[in-house]
Formats: C-alpha cells, structure tokens, sequence
C-alpha cells in the first residue's frame, strides 16, 4: 500500500510542479478528476498502463518507474508500451485515412461540376 502512496505523492509533486490542476491534467490525460483524485491520495491500487504512460508524456515521471511501483510485471509493462506504440500508429493512421478520403471526396466532388 505505501508503494501506491508514493505513486499518488510523485504524481501530485509532479502536477504542482507543472503548475496544472488536477482537472487539467485529469483533461490531458483523458481520464476524471476524480479518477486522478484516487491516483494522487493512494486509494487507486493499480493505475491503467496507459494512464501512467500518460503520467510520463505530460509530466516527465519514468513510466516504467510508475508502472513497476504499481506491480506490474516487466512483461506486463513491455507489452503495455508495445500496445500504446500501436493505438499512437492507429491513431496517425486514421488521421491521414480521414485526410485523404477529404481530399479524395473533395476532388470528385468537384469533377462533378
């Protein structure tokens, strides 16, 4: 339990260092403020991966520091940044699918006039 603990001081030390409320950074990270509230005063047991893997893009703590102190296996958090790697891929690969059905639709949109 005293490892949780210290995962919600980190973040919260982390957080007012950055200046950021718990509703900002609750925002960046997609998750609820109340979600970051049980974080920060140790009543999470164990983080998402991808919450702590958002812990390091916007506050600069070491995922696998977080992710370890969480008691996540190291197999467990090898597999958990392969996932994230993949939903970032997913996520571009959308994006320019989007991009090109505009400019594809844009294009016979106008051939038809």
């Amino acid at each position: 339990m005293k490892l949780q603990n210290d995962i919600g001081v980190l973040v919260r030390d982390a957080r007012e260092k950055h200046n950021l409320s718990t509703r900002e950074l609750a925002a960046l990270c997609s998750i609820s403020n109340t979600e970051l509230n049980r974080i920060e005063k140790g009543s999470r047991k164990r983080p998402a991966l991808l919450i702590l893997k958002s812990f390091e893009n916007h506050l600069g703590l070491n995922f696998r520091t977080l992710a370890r102190m969480a008691g996540y296996s190291e197999k467990t958090i090898s597999d958990g940044i392969r996932m994230y790697e993949l939903n970032k891929f997913k996520k571009r690969l959308k994006k320019e699918i989007r991009k090109r059905e505009r400019i594809d639709y844009g294009e016979e949109f106008e051939s038809d006039n």
